[in-house]
């Protein structure tokens, strides 16, 4: 186990012990910049024959102030053998706006955190990172929903954290590419659009997003009074965790003060089955995403306002119930008048949880074309039987 203790000088000195009891100090600097990695301890792992470690690592948070944020690293044990190890963050669906809803918290107890595509991106060898992103238990309050800067910082400072990892044998000239679907999705756009400012120096290669809730206030007027009306509510609690100079309590009836207290560390779930009502119930407006300080705040969390360097790869359901197929087509136009390299893929027929499924395997392969040697590509595709996978259709014009 890996662990991070200050000597009598107030350094860092990493403490690495071996299976043979071996105590071998490492003097590190004390962390001070983003990314920079603070602790690691191993973890056991159920996904096929793979490492995993638990970190801990410095980032930004919503405010632009230092941030503790933990994280997952995945590395398969067989060796890679075209190159550098290419790296996946990845970053899926939230469970929950409390510390025990984190993906490492979920992972490391056997939860079934998106495991097909994590599993589907170590079956093609390579490593995966994972950041829980800013959490109660290491960051105070629940935690800030659908805050899109935030969430693109640690992500980014996933990948840097993932090569300081001990024995993982990555490099810090590995390929990155990024992946993500539904905050997911949106979290990864977020990175693709900071990334060229806030860390030139992590060599993202390819950014693959589906299913990006982009535009939030058009996705809160979709579902409000639907069954997924309870993601406006937590919506509220993580934008006013992210935003805490915003005032809410203006905005909330006696009904909508309970609410909060109720759903504020509560899983997406629950929050889905207690809250189902429109949000208008909790609020003395009846739309309450119009109001001055929430709609400024709203159009500040939208995606598509800068332009990323990397290239992009969209995906999302026609049929989608939570976030529009109109929100993502925009976004993608938004980037395409940037001049931002970016690829649509329809998934027809799919609705939201569909469209994660139904889009993985091409996601994989949109990945694959960007971080792996061409002729290790080719190979691949000679001795694989892919399964089934429906027409996907071709651009969002032509939806």
């Amino acid at each position: 186990m890996w662990r991070i203790t200050p000597d009598r000088r107030g350094d860092i000195v990493m403490m690495v012990s071996s299976a043979s009891g071996d105590r071998r100090p490492r003097r590190i600097d004390s962390p001070r910049f983003p990314g920079d990695l603070v602790q690691v301890s191993a973890l056991a792992v159920n996904i096929g024959a793979n490492r995993g470690w638990t970190l801990r690592y410095c980032s930004t948070g919503v405010l632009g102030a230092p941030i503790l944020v933990t994280g997952t690293l995945l590395v398969p044990t067989a060796p890679w053998r075209h190159g550098r190890r290419p790296i996946i963050v990845y970053s899926g669906w939230v469970y929950g706006l409390g510390a025990i809803h984190g993906p490492s918290v979920l992972l490391g107890a056997g939860g079934l955190f998106d495991i097909e595509p994590i599993s589907s991106a170590l079956a093609r060898g390579w490593a995966v990172a994972i950041s829980d992103g800013e959490r109660p238990g290491i960051n105070a309050g629940s935690h800030p929903y659908l805050a899109g800067r935030s969430a693109g910082y640690t992500v980014l400072d996933m990948a840097r954290a993932a090569v300081q990892t001990p024995d993982s044998g990555l490099s810090v000239r590995a390929p990155v590419g990024l992946w993500g679907y539904s905050e997911g999705g949106r979290a990864v756009a977020w990175a693709a659009e900071l990334q060229s400012e806030y860390c030139p120096d992590v060599p993202v290669k390819v950014v693959v997003a589906g299913g990006v809730p982009a535009d939030l206030t058009a996705c809160i007027e979709a579902i409000d009074g639907g069954p997924y009306s309870g993601l406006g509510l937590a919506a509220l609690i993580g934008l006013s965790t992210a935003h805490p100079d915003t005032p809410i309590q203006h905005l909330l009836s006696p009904a909508g003060q309970t609410a909060i207290r109720q759903a504020e560390e509560a899983s997406l779930l629950h929050i889905l089955t207690r809250f189902r009502n429109p949000l208008r119930r909790f609020t003395i407006l009846r739309d309450p995403w119009n109001d001055p300080a929430w709609a400024a705040v709203l159009l500040a969390e939208e995606n598509g306002h800068h332009q990323p360097r990397v290239p992009v790869y969209l995906y999302h359901g026609t049929h989608d119930e939570v976030v529009p197929i109109r929100v993502a087509q925009q976004l993608y136009a938004d980037y395409r008048v940037r001049g931002s390299e970016v690829t649509w893929l329809d998934i027809p027929g799919a609705n939201h949880a569909q469209g994660a499924e139904w889009g993985a395997r091409a996601a994989v392969d949109h990945l694959a074309a960007h971080l792996e040697p061409l002729s290790d590509r080719t190979r691949r595709r000679r001795v694989r039987n892919p399964p089934p996978r429906p027409d996907h259709g071709s651009s969002p014009a032509q939806s």
